[in-house]
């Protein structure tokens, strides 16, 4: 059992590491190439973007909150 609720969900949801990091961008850009490990947690702060992978016909509209 873990020490607090925040790490029990962790561990519920099988967090093995964290990487945290920014990205600021503005206009039209567009972001290519493989994620290697599963990507579990992804926040987007202010703006919109499109979000395209495999497996997925439509692109996801992504907005601040998501």
């Amino acid at each position: 059992m873990a020490d607090d609720e925040l790490s029990e969900v962790f561990s519920l949801v099988e967090v093995q590491g964290v990487l945290t990091g920014a990205v600021a961008a503005s206009g039209a850009w567009v972001a290519r190439g493989p994620i290697p490990h599963p990507l579990k947690f992804f926040v987007m702060l202010s703006g919109r973007a499109h979000l395209r992978t495999e497996g997925l016909a439509e692109p996801v509209e992504l907005e601040a909150g998501d």
